[in-house]
């Protein structure tokens, strides 16, 4: 005859990892009101998170501050970081998307005050322009400033497509399937992925890929 013998006990789970953060640096103007969100790319927890910001500097003029970035868990887990907070009127790299157009607010951190610096031609310039890197010079109190832009083109071709139907008899070709296709770069090439079986009567999936230039 087997003893047996049962207990209670009590198992206490505790939350001992740190948020994990993704930080990054930034480019403000004289004004702004620091806010530690903005100095996080990313941020992921399995508890309620709060961003605190530490080492606040008044900012009165242009240069470069450290901010300390604080993430805290409602446990107490903390991820922490300096980052570096640019104060500028110029935005001196800017990545622009494909059919985006540049505007003075995309480089001028004042752009009320300083919209003479940039002409009208200039913008026009880099929004005719295609994917590739570009320059932009501007001329303030006698000293010149170099802005680098990157146009990039990471966006899919729009494709709207319909269902088709035939009979036994025919055939059909991709375009029957294409209502509309569209895309910044002004060039879709379009290919029918599915081998289309006639023999077969009854429905069939049909799959089309869409590519625009920038993609081949």
């Amino acid at each position: 005859m087997y003893k047996q013998k049962e207990k209670t006990v009590k198992l206490h789970l505790v939350d001992t990892t740190a948020p994990q953060v993704k930080f990054q640096d930034i480019t403000r103007y004289i004004g702004y009101e620091i806010n530690g969100e903005d100095f996080i790319i990313e941020k992921s927890d399995l508890s309620q998170m709060y961003v605190e910001v530490t080492n606040v500097p008044e900012i009165t003029e242009f240069k470069n501050y450290t901010v300390t970035i604080i993430v805290k868990d409602e446990y107490g887990n903390t991820t922490s970081k300096d980052c570096n907070l640019t104060i500028d009127w110029l935005n001196y790299n800017v990545t622009l998307e494909l059919g985006k157009l540049l505007t003075k607010e995309d480089i001028l951190m004042r752009p009320e005050e300083d919209a003479k610096l940039i002409s009208k031609s200039e913008l026009e310039r880099i929004n005719k322009s295609s994917v590739g890197n570009y320059t932009m010079t501007l001329t303030n109190n006698g000293k010149e400033y170099i802005i680098n832009i990157k146009i990039q083109d990471t966006t899919a071709p729009e494709l709207e497509l319909k269902d088709v139907n035939i009979y036994d008899d025919e055939k059909v070709d991709k375009s029957k399937f294409i209502v509309s296709t569209k895309d910044a770069s002004g060039k879709v090439e379009t290919t029918l992925l599915t081998e289309i079986d006639y023999k077969k009567i009854g429905t069939q999936v049909v799959t089309i890929e869409a590519k625009d230039e920038t993609r081949k």
